[in-house]
């Protein structure tokens, strides 16, 4: 692509929904809720146990009567407290943000921020290969929040390590691998990619948690998210939720609260290699497709994929899918998509490892024959919106075929092992806006 050209205005400012955080109203909320708990807690006690101090009471009531009375009120009042408490305080509100945290949305020049869940070694070398696929610059960097989720088990307590402090970490967490690897990856690349990795030793329920507020500290525009690559190497599609259902569901619940966009990185090249040695085997993925179904999604992987078009190492593929006579178009949702699609088109037309195809369907069945048709085992990375917005028609008697509702039909399809066993796929899910 010629540096002189000029590009097209980014879809951030084209859209112009860019959203400002409100500080202010999140200074208010804590303050409102602080308010009524002090409220509750100081006028609840003396609601309640102000007819036992009634001198009347007193002296009709023996004592046994007056403690188990005493006992009850008391155990009322804690009953009621506990469930106005509840009821007020939802803790999923603290990741609602009235801000656009999403690639799409993010202007170009400025810093990338990623927050990045690990669950094992086995993750690590498919992050990196994506991060690098990537392509930081200095004009373009990147800040990578890496966060080792170690599962607590019996009594230990809860730890959360920062590794770029002086700390000794509990000697039942096994993290040394991983961080060893992180600094290996980023000691020569400090200028453009800066990396800050955690560990976090907690029960698994409350790990989502950990994960959106990394995010949200640090105002992430993307959490990665792993599968973990044996396992997919060795189950059929159809197994897949039942064997990995611990961090499915982990997977499930950061998809319900974060604060950003999300993408599943389902890595299933090199199974067997050690992660140092993955590293240096394969430091990006040098042949990339994205499947543009259409939906908020859809745009948001094109954006991803954007980033990757500069990478003078990797040949990209976009292929959007239209239904035949616009059966099921929704407007407004078609038109972001053209628009998106055709800045996308016009940024990369002199770049020749980009290319743009259109494809039109009549039905799911062919909408995966036509995926079938461009699959090779030359491919390295399949990347796709994960399922809301995309037309219905392009769907079509496709439903049955998904079983794992974090990554759509089409995303399930790509990741089972009836698809190319070593092929990568990257499912995207754009931020949805709560507050």
């Amino acid at each position: 692509m010629e540096t002189c050209r000029t590009h097209p205005p980014h879809p951030s400012h084209c859209l112009g929904i860019f959203h400002r955080e409100n500080p202010l109203n999140d200074s208010f909320n804590i303050i409102l809720f602080d308010l009524i708990l002090m409220i509750l807690i100081t006028t609840m006690p003396r609601l309640l146990l102000k007819p036992l101090k009634n001198e009347f009471c007193m002296q009709i009531l023996d004592i046994p009567v007056y403690t188990s009375m005493l006992l009850l009120l008391t155990t009322l009042m804690m009953g009621t407290c506990s469930g106005w408490i509840c009821f007020i305080y939802d803790p999923i509100r603290q990741y609602m943000t009235n801000k656009r945290r999403t690639i799409l949305h993010t202007p170009p020049g400025t810093e990338l921020s990623i927050s990045a869940g690990i669950h094992n070694e086995e993750c690590v070398a498919g992050f990196i290969n994506l991060i690098e696929t990537s392509h930081p610059t200095i004009t373009s960097p990147f800040a990578v929040y890496a966060i080792h989720l170690f599962e607590v088990v019996g009594h230990a307590f809860p730890v959360f390590i920062d590794h770029n402090k002086p700390e000794r970490p509990p000697k039942y967490i096994n993290y040394k691998n991983i961080h060893d690897a992180l600094k290996l990856y980023q000691n020569p690349i400090t200028e453009y990619v800066k990396l800050h990795s955690y560990t976090v030793a907690t029960v698994k329920r409350t790990m989502q948690h950990d994960i959106c507020n990394l995010a949200l500290k640090y105002k992430a525009t993307l959490i990665l998210l792993p599968f973990c690559n044996k396992r997919v190497g060795n189950l059929a599609g159809s197994e897949l939720v039942r064997h990995v259902y611990g961090k499915q569901s982990i997977n499930s619940r950061v998809l319900a609260n974060s604060p950003c966009s999300i993408g599943i990185l389902i890595d299933k090249g090199h199974p067997n290699n050690h992660i140092v040695m993955q590293y240096y085997h394969q430091l990006f993925f040098r042949r990339c497709v994205v499947l543009f179904l259409g939906g908020a999604n859809s745009r948001e992987a094109l954006a991803c994929a954007d980033r990757m078009a500069p990478n003078p190492e990797v040949s990209l593929m976009v292929i959007r899918f239209l239904s035949y006579n616009n059966i099921g178009d929704d407007e407004m949702e078609k038109k972001l998509d053209e628009g998106v699609a055709t800045w996308f088109w016009v940024k990369n037309e002199r770049n020749y490892m980009v290319v743009y195809r259109v494809v039109v369907v009549s039905n799911g069945e062919v909408t995966l024959s036509a995926i079938q048709a461009l699959g090779n085992e030359t491919i390295e990375l399949w990347m796709m919106g994960r399922k809301q917005g995309i037309n219905q028609v392009l769907l079509e008697g496709l439903s049955k075929l998904s079983e794992n509702p974090e990554w759509g039909v089409i995303g399930d399809y790509v990741a089972s092992t009836d698809f190319y066993s070593t092929t990568s796929v990257l499912v995207i899910h754009q931020q949805i806006m709560r507050g």
